[in-house]
């Protein structure tokens, strides 16, 4: 496959209120768990799709649930140090 063979998943109504939900839990459990320090949190999506879906209602860009995930980690900075416990190196400009 080449990356002009590419197409982002197009989704439906139902899969829109899914990542809705998804995204909603994941905050509220992020927030609750928040302070507790020894217990370690992962987030497994072993379904999750691309990051980017296509919505066959508008056809707008829809954040996948990987996005949405990491949207809610890098948002708790204190739940990025434990998740992410490097700094990766920024690629400079030549």
């Amino acid at each position: 496959m080449t990356n002009a063979d590419f197409e982002f998943d197009e989704i439906g109504v139902w899969s829109e209120i899914k990542l809705e939900i998804v995204e909603k839990y994941g905050s509220a459990y992020t927030t609750a768990f928040a302070n507790s320090p020894n217990l370690t949190k992962f987030y497994i999506d072993a379904f999750s799709g691309a990051g980017v879906h296509i919505s066959k209602r508008d056809g707008s860009q829809i954040e996948g649930s990987p996005s949405r995930a990491l949207k809610i980690i890098f948002a708790r900075r204190s739940v990025t140090r434990r998740a992410f416990p490097f700094t990766p190196e920024m690629p400079t400009r030549s």
